[in-house]
């Protein structure tokens, strides 16, 4: 499976749980605490044996978004970027040609 599969029903207790925060109302901005991280980086370490830091573990509201923060810290003007092809999500050359035009 990819970020974009979307060929299976939400299991219940998702559409639930969006249900019930919906009704809240308030949306606000999204908050993580210490928390999220160790969890993150206790089942990297329990499910694949990796080493992370908490410290390391960074938020991000989506792939996109991600995928261009990587562009930025990993890449400098002139570099060259590989992406698999086809398919391809259209969103990924988008990154490619904003970050040549910045």
């Amino acid at each position: 499976m990819w970020v974009a599969d979307m060929d299976f029903q939400t299991p219940p207790a998702v559409t639930q749980a969006l249900t019930e925060r919906a009704k809240h109302g308030i949306f606000g901005y999204t908050f993580t605490d210490n928390a999220l991280q160790d969890t993150i980086t206790n089942w990297l370490s329990y499910k694949h044996d990796w080493d992370v830091k908490s410290s390391s573990i960074v938020y991000s509201p989506g792939v996109i978004v991600t995928l261009h923060m990587a562009m930025q810290t990993f890449t400098e003007v002139g570099d060259k970027v590989l992406i698999q092809t086809p398919p391809v999500y259209p969103p990924f050359y988008d990154i490619i040609k904003n970050m040549i035009a910045n």
